[in-house]
């Protein structure tokens, strides 16, 4: 049987200062529970060839990364029975629906499956809004392996597997709801990721991968060392994705996977893509301890944000120790109003304490804030301005202020669809690209749209001010990174795309223009 599996292609903002691509770990873990299955083969749209992936303008507000869905089915070599697409981000899905159609005009008999986190939280529409036959819902290995499996026993549309949602062959216009599959309970008895099936060498070679930051030698690779989150914060996907179950990998299982990735792809450093990876002080304890032992000689980091409940001055001398350089903290919020209206279930007072002692261990860290909630106003915005004021002086190198994306699967984008707040719509999914740009968002607050960039850009200057006051050498390091064009940090990353980015310089232009009439 030939299975085709593609990584959605990617949608940016055009304002994007900086973007972080990595290598697409979940589609490698799907095709690593099939590969026996049939013939199989992988297209990453980020990844093909020697190059590293190209940027083509697609409209005035995005552009698309890597291949485009016409490239796409360039380079596919057989005539697939089974089409499986992985899309993790809604904003894009105007792209993957084109090139879920694409697949369809052409090959007619090809069985389209999608799974990940767009498809898990916009499920019906999906399935409204393209030519799709099956949906995976939720952790994806065992489903789709029992899914190939029973079409390899000859039953073409299989319409009662636990975890999926499937077109009705009987009347297209219904779907049939299967019910959702229970969580995998022993994580070390899934079957590896698949990378031998993708092209991996060149994507590192060419300095490409999430915290590389341009920086020579250096081969990120992507690690799951967990799944899951047991908490329950409304503007996070995870519960329609994960539920609320966290399990954790053995330490001994992971740290075999890097002695893998070393050996086979040169990998300098690991990145974790958990959602919360730090919750049991007993496990990464024990997973420091065993690293610190095999002396690897590498770095990892933790760049999607952790808690820091049991991030104390032992357990970060520990992980200072195992090579770990990459500690981005997730207050969010610096109200305590906004804190409990969100459900972020954390302790101001102990993060704050936490982030001094990474300091006192000259260790890199970073802070995530979101601005505009819906319940929020001006006054809680000011209170998250102290609140960053605090963690400049607590020690916190770079800050990440982004105005709220009210994201698919969350409660928050459940809260505001109900009321009609936000409609389903091309518009809609792509501006969920602007989050991480210098581009407007829309505010699902009572504060305007451009009051709220305001808020956002005051956030940045008053932090990094404080922060360059307190501890000029900072000030010195970026001007060092910024004349060899060295990402450095989050700052002197952001500061060079907007130098290099065209389409910024050319929106500037542009606004010149108009202020002079």
């Amino acid at each position: 049987m030939n299975i085709l599996a593609i990584r959605s292609p990617g949608v940016i903002n055009n304002l994007t200062a900086t973007s972080s691509l990595g290598l697409p770990i979940g589609l490698a873990y799907i095709v690593g529970a099939i590969r026996d299955l049939g013939d199989i083969q992988v297209i990453d749209p980020f990844s093909i060839g020697e190059k590293a992936p190209e940027i083509s303008n697609y409209n005035k507000d995005v552009s698309i990364i890597g291949l485009t869905p016409d490239q796409i089915l360039y380079y596919v070599k057989k005539a697939p029975e089974i089409c499986l697409i992985s899309s993790m981000f809604s904003m894009d899905w105007p792209i993957t629906r084109t090139l879920i159609n694409l697949i369809k005009t052409k090959y007619p008999k090809c069985l389209i499956i999608g799974g990940g986190e767009h498809f898990s939280a916009v499920t019906e529409y999906s399935f409204i809004d393209s030519s799709i036959d099956i949906i995976v819902t939720g952790e994806g290995e065992e489903t789709i392996r029992e899914l190939i499996l029973c079409i390899n026993d000859g039953n073409k549309l299989p319409i009662n597997i636990s975890g999926t949602v499937v077109r009705n062959p009987n009347n297209k216009d219904e779907l049939i709801y299967n019910k959702p599959r229970k969580r995998i309970r022993n994580l070390d008895s899934i079957q590896k990721p698949a990378w031998d099936l993708f092209n991996v060498k060149p994507f590192l070679d060419n300095g490409v991968g999430s915290t590389s930051g341009n920086r020579k030698n250096f081969r990120p690779f992507p690690i799951i060392m967990t799944r899951g989150c047991p908490y329950e914060c409304t503007f996070c996907s995870n519960p329609d994705m994960w539920g609320r179950k966290w399990s954790t990998r053995p330490p001994s299982d992971v740290i075999n996977e890097m002695k893998e990735y070393i050996n086979e792809y040169d990998a300098t450093h690991f990145y974790s893509c958990d959602l919360t990876a730090i919750i049991k002080e007993s496990w990464i304890i024990e997973f420091c301890n065993l690293l610190i032992k095999e002396n690897l000689n590498i770095t990892w980091g933790m760049p999607t944000g952790t808690r820091s409940e049991v991030l104390n001055l032992n357990v970060l001398k520990l992980l200072k120790e195992s090579g770990c350089d990459d500690i981005d903290y997730a207050p969010e919020s610096g109200s305590n109003f906004v804190l409990k209206s969100i459900k972020k279930k954390i302790s101001k007072k102990a993060m704050l304490k936490s982030m001094k002692e990474c300091n006192k261990l000259n260790m890199k860290t970073k802070a995530n804030i979101i601005l505009g909630f819906p319940e929020e106003k001006r006054r809680h915005i000011f209170e998250t301005y102290l609140f960053a004021i605090r963690m400049a002086f607590a020690g916190i190198e770079d800050l990440a202020a982004t105005p709220l994306a009210a994201y698919p699967g969350s409660k928050i984008f459940h809260d505001l669809y109900s009321k009609g707040e936000i409609k389903y719509s091309d518009d809609y999914f792509f501006g969920l690209s602007s989050q991480g740009s210098i581009d407007l968002s829309a505010s699902y607050s009572k504060i305007s749209t451009l009051e709220l960039y305001i808020y956002k850009m005051g956030l940045f200057g008053v932090f990094y001010l404080v922060s360059f006051f307190l501890r000029p050498k900072r000030l010195w390091n970026l001007v060092n990174d910024l004349y060899h064009d060295r990402e450095g940090t989050r700052l002197s990353a952001g500061i060079l795309g907007i130098l290099k980015n065209r389409n910024i310089r050319k929106r500037k232009k542009e606004f010149q223009v108009s202020t002079h009439f």
